[in-house]
C-alpha cells in the first residue's frame, strides 16, 4: 500500500502502560500514538515510514485493510516527528 501526494498512511497503537507485572493501565487522557506506514512522493518533511508522528486525529480518514485498521492525514496534519 503506497501513499500519494502529500499524503501519509499511518497506524496507531493506543498509550496503554503496563505495570511490571504485566497489567495492563489505560490512560484516558493520552492520545493514541501513530506510526507512519507509508510516506507520499510529495511529502517534503522529515517524516519517514516507522516514524512516531504527533498528529491532528480530528483530521484523519480511516479505513481498513486486510483486517488491519490504518489511517490517513496530509502532510500538513502532522504536528511534530517523535525522536
Amino acid at each position: 500500500m503506497n501513499a500519494t501526494g502529500t499524503r501519509i498512511i499511518i497506524r496507531k497503537q493506543d498509550a496503554d502502560k503496563a505495570t511490571a507485572s504485566g497489567i495492563i493501565l489505560k490512560t484516558p487522557n493520552e492520545r493514541p500514538r501513530a506510526f507512519a506506514v507509508s510516506v507520499g512522493p510529495r511529502v517534503t518533511s522529515d517524516i519517514v515510514r516507522d516514524a512516531e508522528l504527533i498528529v491532528d486525529w480530528s483530521r484523519v480518514g480511516r479505513f481498513e485493510f486486510l483486517e488491519q485498521e490504518y489511517f490517513v492525514i496530509d502532510e500538513s496534519d502532522v504536528w511534530c516527528v517523535v525522536e
